[in-house]
């Protein structure tokens, strides 16, 4: 029995001692790893909101282990212009994209000014990511008024800033990306739909970026989702 009990302790110590080793265990569903003395280490599985995985990184020896195929065409800055181009490494957000749009999503909010003038539509906004991995240069298109533009692209800002570099035959380039908002309002459970103009709009123009998937955020008139 004292012989059972020792090598009960021993296993359960080496299990400890193992996981100390390794770090904290993080498993949320859309992210999978290890965080040791505050950062992230060894391999890291990241999984998209049907659980399928987009990227595996080996956060010890930096190195990319796994990111999901992806065949389409982004814009890069090549040759002092920016063009489209297949790419062996896509630029994306290093981590789930699920959390990418939770982050999106949980945090933004219909402007009051926009909310009581039935301010409505879609709002762009294109950014940049160079070769050091940073998101920046952020523009908005189509600002659709009352603050709806502003508060995009804040929510937007708050996604931590650490990105894929776009790479083609082992070489960097920046890279150009394009996302939207959908601000809208339900009324007497009907949508509201944007208001004609009078005058002759000029067509939305928008730059030269790869598309990414955006979000919709509906509102019912008169009551507050926060």
């Amino acid at each position: 029995m004292e012989n059972k009990k020792l090598i009960f302790i021993l296993i359960f110590l080496g299990s400890f001692a193992s996981v100390c080793a390794q770090g904290q265990l993080v498993n949320n569903g859309y992210e999978k790893g290890y965080v040791k003395n505050g950062f992230k280490s060894g391999l890291w599985q990241y999984y998209d909101s049907t659980g399928i995985l987009e990227l595996e990184i080996d956060y010890t020896s930096s190195t990319l282990k796994y990111i999901i195929p992806d065949t389409s065409e982004y814009i890069i800055f090549e040759n002092g212009e920016w063009v489209k181009s297949k790419l062996d490494i896509p630029p994306r957000y290093i981590g789930s994209s699920k959390e990418f749009y939770n982050i999106l999503k949980e945090n933004v909010d219909y402007p009051m000014q926009a909310r009581y003038r039935d301010i409505i539509g879609v709002v762009w906004i294109s950014f940049e990511v160079d070769t050091s991995g940073k998101a920046g240069n952020y523009q908005i298109h189509n600002e659709i008024g009352g603050e709806c533009g502003y508060e995009f692209l804040r929510v937007l800002k708050l996604i931590p800033n650490y990105w894929m570099v776009a790479q083609k035959n082992g070489k960097q380039y920046q890279s150009k990306l394009l996302i939207s908002c959908e601000f809208g309002i339900i009324m007497d459970g009907k949508r509201l739909k944007e208001r004609k103009k009078k005058k002759k709009e000029i067509p939305l123009e928008l730059p030269l970026a790869k598309k990414i998937d955006g979000i919709s955020y509906i509102i019912k008139k008169g009551y507050n989702p926060k």
